[in-house]
């Protein structure tokens, strides 16, 4: 039976979020980041300016996406960072993450100083964010999988985005985890599509009716929401923490 699980555990922890560009420090090991604690210190999004409650609502979501996947780690979301370097410094933190997409020197030996109890900040920006749309006509089946002669007309709207994170330790400042995660959601409408027979075609040709475009008649469906595919994001981070050996 033994041989069984060890082959179930390892496609279990392949399933893990890819993460490209991926570059881990040996010190972020899993007793340092259990023993460290965390704090989810900033996310942004590089095409939106967003306020400084959106900022928050978001590290609060990443925590708890943290928390979901790792309930055996400490992590606490910007409310404590903001508490301890106050507002007005954190919103130039914030800032400043969200136009360069790192944090300078000078900002960490200040973090280093003023943040106690927690070892790691790790900041999330959104640097991509694109929505397709499109359509394709489909035969339509039976419970038996046999076409119908029926065709349907499938609109799709796609949201594909990716995020960079980074991880900074606080005892020298360092970036310790840096690596980009992409995932997306989509959203689909079907409608089933009507052809004209060849009297209606012919009446139409002499009445010089104009058909509805397609937009009129297959519209989309309302795109995929960032925040849906955000919380996959961070829970795709908190797949690749690291683990007790």
């Amino acid at each position: 039976m033994k041989y069984l699980v060890l082959p179930l555990l390892a496609m279990l922890f392949s399933c893990a979020t890819k993460v490209t560009g991926l570059e881990k420090a040996e010190s972020f090991n899993f007793n340092n980041v259990k023993n460290g604690k965390m704090i989810v210190a900033a996310v942004t999004h590089s095409e939106d300016k967003w306020k400084f409650k959106d900022v928050v609502k978001e590290t609060k979501s990443f925590k708890r996406q943290i928390l979901e996947e790792r309930n055996d780690l400490k992590v606490a979301d910007s409310v404590k960072l903001v508490k301890s370097i106050g507002k007005k410094n954190y919103s130039k933190l914030m800032k400043e993450y969200d136009d360069n997409g790192f944090i300078s020197d000078k900002t960490k030996k200040y973090l280093m100083k003023k943040v106690k109890g927690f070892r790691y900040l790790t900041f999330a920006k959104v640097d991509s964010d694109n929505i397709s749309k499109f359509r394709k006509e489909e035969d339509q089946t039976d419970g038996n999988g046999k076409k119908t002669g029926k065709t349907s007309m499938v609109s799709t709207v796609q949201r594909n985005i990716s995020a960079n994170i980074n991880v900074i330790d606080l005892t020298d400042g360092k970036n310790v985890w840096s690596g980009s995660i992409a995932k997306d959601a989509k959203a689909t409408l079907s409608y089933n599509v009507k052809k004209d027979g060849l009297i209606m075609g012919i009446v139409k040709a002499v009445n010089g009716t104009e058909e509805q475009g397609p937009d009129v008649k297959y519209p989309f469906p309302k795109a995929p929401s960032l925040k849906g595919i955000l919380a996959k994001v961070y829970k795709g981070f908190a797949e690749n923490l690291p683990e007790e050996d």
